[in-house]
Formats: structure tokens, C-alpha cells, sequence
């Protein structure tokens, strides 16, 4: 995707990760969402584990190191963070990118409910969707990609979608779900 291609030496999901991950209290968010290692209490609990996000041991391992409150400052200044931590391998190897975008005055909850949607039925045409949610967080990024793409002030980007085949030694890992109980919020 030429949109997506190198901005100078860098791409610009790898970009936007480094705009992002420079701020300790995303950083911090992040990692409490990620469960990497299989010792974490909360493993099998919501599909945001090493397996789920595939991750070797390895990676998973690293990724803990590198995006660590003390190890990601000193690796930034000498700049090893972003090779570490850098996509665009992935995102070139991508069969495609594709940004998902709405109409700006669309309530959330619709949002919501037509991202997945989407995702669910290209995930059944048999295609494989890794989201790259930091373009759409990252306001100048999701702007510049929604102006490159044509697509006017009318528009909000929600994400773009890594696209590709699943190898074919992959295996689904047991799905997780949160309880009911706590995906069902009542107004106080």
C-alpha cells in the first residue's frame, strides 16, 4: 500500500508506535493489558495473551523487556526501541492494508457494532485482520491517511486492518471471553 510506504527511513505505523509508546503512562496501560508470560493470573482471561496476539515466548519475553518503565527509555536514547519494537516487516508483508473509516457524527456504540461486523466477515471469507489501531489514535496520522486516501473531513478513521492469510502451520488458540457480568455496564 503506497499510503502506508516509508515516510524517509521509517513507516508510518512504526512512527505513530514510537509517538505513542514515548509516553510512560501508555506504556504503562499497555503492558497491564497484555498478559505475556503464562504465569500472569489473568492469562486465559480475555484473549489479550501472548498466544492470542501470537507471540512466541520469545517475543512475548521481549516485548515485557522492551516496552518496560525502566528499559524502553534507555533502549530510546540509544535508538534501539524502534527496531525492537518495529512492524513495517509485517506491514509489508501484508496481503493488503485497509483503513476502516465512518462518518464523523456516527454515535460510537454504531461504530462499535460495524467494526466488528466487518471484522467478522472478512475473518470468514478467510483472510486474517491484525488492527493497527495507533493510525487512527494518533490524530495527525489518522488525518494525513484520511486525506492521502481521499476521504473527506466527514470521515474518522477507527483503524486500519493489517490483511493476509493465516500460515498454514497456525493454530487458533482456545478462545476467552470476558463474563457477561462485565462486558454489561448499568448506568448508575
Amino acid at each position: 500500500p503506497d499510503n502506508l510506504s516509508q515516510q524517509g527511513d521509517c513507516w508510518v505505523f512504526d512512527n505513530a508506535s514510537m509517538e505513542v509508546l514515548r509516553a510512560p503512562d501508555y506504556r504503562a496501560e499497555l503492558l497491564s493489558w497484555m498478559r505475556l508470560s503464562r504465569k500472569h493470573p489473568g492469562y486465559e482471561r480475555d484473549g489479550l495473551n501472548a498466544a492470542h496476539m501470537a507471540l512466541s515466548p520469545i517475543e512475548a519475553f521481549g516485548a515485557g523487556v522492551v516496552l518496560g518503565s525502566r528499559a524502553f527509555p534507555a533502549l530510546d536514547s540509544i535508538g534501539l526501541a524502534e527496531p525492537l519494537i518495529s512492524e513495517s516487516g509485517k506491514v509489508r508483508s501484508a496481503a493488503g492494508v485497509a483503513l476502516f473509516h465512518r462518518p464523523i457524527e456516527e454515535p460510537e456504540f454504531e461504530t462499535g457494532r460495524r467494526f466488528y461486523r466487518v471484522w467478522l466477515e472478512i475473518e470468514r471469507a478467510g483472510l486474517a485482520l491484525c488492527p493497527m489501531s495507533v493510525l487512527a489514535d494518533v490524530p495527525h496520522v489518522a488525518q494525513s491517511l484520511l486525506r492521502e486516501n481521499g476521504l473527506g473531513a466527514d470521515r474518522k478513521l477507527v483503524t486500519a486492518f493489517r490483511i493476509g492469510h493465516r500460515p498454514q502451520n497456525w493454530k487458533q488458540p482456545p478462545r476467552t471471553r470476558l463474563p457477561v457480568a462485565e462486558l454489561i455496564i448499568k448506568a448508575a
